[in-house]
């Protein structure tokens, strides 16, 4: 089944271009990762002896093979592991992976432009279901984000001058 889903990905990679991973490699790699809750750096870490098992690579096959054919591999390794008595397949690990990304650092007034976001947001889905239903004005459901906004940055600047 992994297989076929990693030759998915370019159907004729079987049988041009370069030789790929092995397959097996592949499997011991996401059942390492599987049995013990790693992420996939972790995981890189684990098997760090191979240059071609980055981080990115092993992710970019994790991706690749279906997640019912993932779901079918890691419940044949917890058929067997129990049968084995290796484990009693009692616990359930999930895979918690952090990415790393950029987000702004939370200012007062970048928390106040959320806050009004949220709110126009539902206000008008709050606006669709009372439409016609009842006599208020145009004015309650006013969108208000870019007022918002424009009042965060010139809080920020005039923060930024108080520091000069």
């Amino acid at each position: 089944m992994v297989r076929r889903d990693l030759e998915q990905r370019h159907p004729l990679t079987r049988w041009t271009g370069r030789p790929s991973t092995p397959v097996e490699v592949i499997l011991r790699m996401l059942v390492v990762k599987h049995l013990y809750g790693l992420s996939y750096e972790k995981t890189e870490q684990y098997v760090k002896d191979s240059l071609v098992l980055r981080h990115s690579t092993v992710n970019k096959w994790a991706l690749t093979i279906k997640p019912e054919t993932l779901q079918a591999l890691n419940a044949r390794i917890v058929k067997l592991a129990t049968e084995l008595r290796v484990t009693s397949g009692r616990n359930l690990r999930t895979d918690g992976t952090v990415v790393e990304t950029n987000i702004h650092y939370p200012t007062d007034s970048s928390l106040l432009v959320d806050s009004v976001r949220v709110l126009s947001r539902t206000l008008k889905r709050a606006q669709q279901v009372l439409e016609g239903v009842s006599g208020l004005a145009k004015e309650t459901f006013r969108d208000r984000t870019r007022s918002a906004k424009r009042a965060a940055r010139q809080i920020g600047s005039t923060a930024r001058q108080g520091r000069q």
